[in-house]
């Protein structure tokens, strides 16, 4: 079961930043989720809402900027915000699974990720759109996010050729007793692997590890605390 790191070591480091990203290999996190935006200039900035407040030190929306325009803007941790390039760079040889906001992302990731030619990569959204046309541009596996309960999930999923599906299990009320009931089985009988989004608390994760190898990944703030308890049956350590 892969352990992915959710936006980084996001539960130490403030998200999508470049110190999240470095503490998410340190733990030993065997992916890491980052989150894709576009500019005004098409330039992919790796931020999770579409507002700058949250997490900068800019305002207003991000793709009503162009990159340059915001060169002043800082993370509220100091950094600079990282393009997508550069996000890459930092992850080095960790794996990344790419979860693309914004459907006019689209273009210039096709670009990026040609020019770049990435391997072991995954490339999730919940617009079909744009992994439809993802699809038809890239041979790079994808992964549909489903945000709630969804009955015909699975199907939706293999009619837009997906590798993977992502269920936001926190919106799901008892997640764990949801998938054992019957969402779990629906995806893997449609050929789809599973990951699941996201997980911290010690006893859900020990759930988890009783899913075995009916799922591919769960993605955590803590990739240390997944990964001593899905591999070592601890109860993980802060860094």
């Amino acid at each position: 079961m892969e352990i992915i790191a959710h936006r980084g070591a996001s539960a130490y480091a403030l998200e999508n930043s470049r110190e999240a990203i470095t503490l998410a290999r340190r733990l030993g996190a065997d992916r890491i989720e980052l989150d894709v935006r576009i500019t005004a200039d098409n330039t992919l900035v790796v931020l999770h809402d579409e507002s700058l407040e949250r997490t900068t030190t800019g305002k207003g929306l991000l793709r009503e900027h162009r990159f340059r325009e915001i060169g002043g803007v800082r993370l509220k941790n100091g950094e600079k915000l990282l393009t997508l390039e550069e996000a890459m760079d930092i992850s080095g040889e960790t794996p990344l699974y790419l979860d693309v906001k914004e459907a006019e992302a689209l273009e210039p990731l096709v670009w990026t990720l040609r020019r770049r030619r990435t391997t072991d990569l995954i490339v999730a959204s919940s617009d079909d759109r744009f992994l439809q046309q993802f699809q038809k541009r890239l041979d790079i596996p994808t992964s549909l996010q489903l945000e709630s309960p969804e009955i015909g999930g699975a199907k939706r999923a293999r009619e837009l050729g997906a590798t993977f599906v992502h269920p936001c299990w926190e919106n799901f009320g008892d997640p764990l007793k949801l998938l054992l009931k019957g969402f779990l089985h629906n995806f893997t009988n449609a050929g789809l692997k599973i990951i699941l989004w996201h997980e911290e608390n010690p006893k859900a994760l020990l759930k988890a590890r009783g899913l075995g190898n009916a799922l591919y990944g769960i993605t955590t703030d803590r990739p240390d605390l997944a990964k001593s308890i899905l591999r070592g049956g601890g109860h993980g350590t802060p860094p």
